[in-house]
């Protein structure tokens, strides 16, 4: 039995000490239900991921114009009213761009250069771990004016299949093109000294507002609580890539509102520099 709860019962009168301890009896047999429930929903979702991640590579395959689509895939054009004459292979271009522009949640996190940059994106596809429980999240870049062509990546990784939280999440290095760097930025500010009262503008390196600090290794945080935060923030996006984003991603490229769609808070605050002034002692 619970300690808290424990103690909490030997403060009850002694006759109405066995009644709760009877409750409790049957409370701990829900609990465990609840968990032998859980266990099989967490089960049954990661038949489910095994079950349709594969189409992935035939979607993103159709997206990039890398073949047509097969008359089996087209098989269902007449019920859109459609009449396909002539099948070719035919890319969409900035179909991953424009779904997380279109996203409710990631389209608030964009900056207008990640818009550009996001203009680049292949392709987006999630991996899902040996043990069920472990993801990564790949989002394939042609080469741009930002950074080299490459596979940016987000993992999370669990230490139990029974834990609710991964207890480490890794992104990607970005080898950045010589002064295309967005997550940081020069800002100016105003110093005063508080002997002499005369103030000087001075120059400083801060973390800019874009959606590619996402693929930081939040490991790295050394502040404890910005690091939970992060943590926290991060497996959310994350879940919302497996979850929502990735099989809804039509329906959002056409900018249609999906059902389910949540109206999340998650941001990424841009810090007000320019023209704030610090006190200086001695110059």
């Amino acid at each position: 039995m619970d300690t808290i709860i424990l103690e909490a019962i030997k403060q009850l009168p002694p006759k109405q000490q066995p009644t709760a301890i009877a409750i409790q009896h049957h409370l701990n047999k829900w609990e465990e239900s609840e968990k032998q429930v859980s266990k099989k929903v967490r089960q049954l979702q990661t038949e489910y991921l095994r079950s349709v991640i594969p189409l992935q590579n035939e979607i993103n395959a159709i997206i990039k114009g890398l073949r047509a689509p097969t008359e089996e895939e087209i098989k269902d054009a007449n019920t859109y009213q459609i009449d396909v004459k002539d099948i070719k292979a035919s890319p969409l271009q900035n179909y991953w761009g424009q779904v997380l522009m279109n996203n409710s949640l990631t389209g608030k996190l964009l900056s207008e250069t990640d818009k550009e940059i996001f203009k680049h994106l292949l392709s987006v596809n999630v991996q899902l771990g040996e043990n069920g429980k472990d993801f990564t999240l790949n989002f394939e870049f042609e080469d741009n004016e930002h950074f080299e062509g490459c596979i940016l990546t987000k993992a999370y990784i669990f230490e139990d299949s029974d834990d609710e939280l991964p207890i480490k999440q890794t992104g990607s290095s970005i080898k950045w093109k010589e002064g295309k760097n967005i997550t940081k930025r020069i800002v100016k500010r105003k110093q005063k000294n508080k002997k002499t009262g005369q103030t000087r503008e001075i120059q400083k390196e801060e973390k800019a507002p874009t959606f590619f600090h996402f693929f930081e290794d939040v490991e790295q945080i050394n502040n404890e609580d910005e690091k939970i935060e992060r943590q926290q923030f991060d497996f959310e996006l994350g879940s919302q890539f497996v979850n929502q984003i990735i099989p809804k991603a039509l329906f959002t490229y056409l900018g249609l509102k999906v059902g389910d769609e949540e109206e999340d808070d998650l941001s990424i605050d841009e810090e007000e520099s320019e023209g704030e002034e610090e006190s200086l002692e001695d110059d």
